[in-house]
């Protein structure tokens, strides 16, 4: 979907850019939505439930949908926003079933991957990721340990989802979690597996 960056700025941005995905969904058909980070601006239950409500017409949740009409597969990724007052992330794994793997002590890994096959030989490896160093604590060594055989066997390619760049030209981020992930990819995934990098967070260009 092409959505109006304009529109979506403007204070009524979320329904602007929920009618643009309907009206593209109804017209050409899609496949899922990737969310890349700072669903809300805050991580507390209300903004969580407030999201879920906003959204549920378009987006498979556990919200219940408002119509009858499909709704679309989503793919969330953790911002440095979304966990903040919940470094367990129980409220925005609710939001999105399917969402985090268990990890233990009542904590979800804001971290997974799955494979996609294109056709039938092809098998594309999606890695989605938690740049947020600082935020995560002590579960990004459990992800980068992870990370480290996750990348080993990319298949026909390796597709990374994060919430910061690892490049930009305005380097107002202090995060050093971007480049540490695209160092470890580096380092464990074969030569030239990795095909793109996508990103949505402040420091992006």
């Amino acid at each position: 979907a092409v959505l109006d960056k304009a529109r979506a700025l403007s204070g009524a941005g979320h329904d602007a850019v929920v009618g643009d995905i309907t009206v593209t969904n109804v017209t050409s058909g899609l496949d899922a939505v990737f969310l890349l980070g700072d669903q809300v601006s805050t991580s507390t239950s209300a903004n969580w439930r407030a999201f879920g409500k906003r959204h549920a017409s378009i987006l498979d949740g556990t919200v219940s949908p408002p119509t009858a009409m499909k709704r679309l597969p989503v793919l969330p990724v953790a911002g440095d926003r979304d966990c903040v007052k919940e470094p367990t992330c129980g409220t925005m794994a609710k939001v999105f079933p399917g969402f985090g793997v268990e990890i233990g002590f009542g904590r979800v890994a804001t971290w997974h991957h799955f494979d996609l096959q294109i056709g039938e030989k092809d098998v594309w490896r999606i890695v989605v990721l938690d740049s947020n160093k600082k935020g995560l604590g002590s579960r990004w060594h459990e992800q980068m340990a992870w990370l480290k055989g996750v990348v080993a066997n990319p298949g026909s390619g390796l597709i990374v989802l994060m919430h910061e760049s690892p490049i930009s030209r305005n380097r107002r981020s202090k995060n050093p979690g971007p480049d540490e992930l695209m160092d470890a990819i580096g380092e464990h995934a074969p030569l030239l597996s990795l095909r793109a990098v996508f990103s949505a967070g402040p420091v992006n260009n």
